[in-house]
């Protein structure tokens, strides 16, 4: 794979918090490169054919939001990141899921061309000097801290082997085509919708407690996890409501935002 080392570079990220970060990182030590931030999650719904039609459906169907708006921007993003004018330097981490599929997406669309990655596999780092973050996504990492791990001296281009590597799961996942994906001991792998029902179940309890809440504190266990951590808000918000449509959960309130619903474990057997 040739380096295109004459080309201007730009910034592939798989996170817009992260896309952001990176941007001011890049401000603060006096580069001014082009930073594209995908817009969708390709860690659920259909990634077969990557379709933003069907994954509007989907999400509209399943997590009850109306994504076509941000499905239709990955399209603009796609394009962008294909263009032979630069090089592209995808960063991902190989801890979270919707950065992981993001980059794979990319990787098979780049086909041949050429591009550098910066693989992220988290660190620890101090906030206000006492507490400390575990990150495990670029979305976690300050531009400070971008900039002090030196993380834009961790580029480098993958050997065939690897991509060939990223490639091969990406058709496995692609054939699966299931409603989630999830990060587990050997990289990425597919599961049903339910896949955190249960995540969600222990951290209810009998007494009410607003939905925000209730998933703040489901992301917060799940984080702890050396694997499936952070998945979407959307999607556990999503299944918060199905559970509860089934019996195993209670709401009050809105019963569709987060903010003006409670929640509780069901006091009735489930439906």
């Amino acid at each position: 794979m040739t380096t295109g080392v004459n080309k201007p570079l730009t910034h592939v990220v798989f996170n817009m918090s992260a896309a952001a970060s990176i941007r001011q990182a890049l401000s603060r030590i006096g580069r001014h490169e082009l930073v594209l931030g995908f817009p969708d999650n390709l860690s659920f719904g259909p990634i077969d054919p990557p379709s933003a039609r069907l994954r509007h459906v989907w999400i509209e169907n399943e997590l009850g939001v109306d994504f076509g708006q941000v499905v239709q921007s990955a399209d603009k993003f796609w394009a962008e990141a294909a263009s032979s004018a630069a090089l592209p330097v995808a960063w991902m981490s190989l801890l979270d899921a919707a950065e992981y599929c993001g980059f794979l997406e990319f990787v098979r669309r780049r086909g041949d061309a050429p591009f550098r990655v910066v693989i992220f596999t988290g660190f620890e780092y101090a906030e206000d000097g006492e507490t400390i973050i575990a990150a495990a996504s670029l979305g976690l990492v300050p531009p400070d801290q971008i900039v002090e791990a030196r993380l834009f001296d961790h580029e480098k281009e993958l050997r065939p082997d690897e991509i060939e590597a990223f490639l091969e799961m990406w058709r496995r996942l692609r054939q699966e085509n299931a409603p989630l994906r999830v990060v587990d001991g050997i990289g990425l792998v597919s599961a049903p919708i339910t896949h955190f029902d249960d995540a969600i179940v222990s951290c209810a309890s009998g007494d009410w407690q607003k939905g925000t809440s209730l998933v703040a504190t489901t992301m917060s266990q799940l984080s702890a996890c050396p694997l499936d951590r952070a998945p979407s808000d959307l999607l556990l918000w999503a299944r918060v409501r199905a559970l509860g449509e089934a019996g195993i959960l209670e709401t009050t309130g809105d019963g569709i935002e987060m903010r003006s619903t409670l929640v509780r474990r069901s006091q009735e057997p489930p439906r």
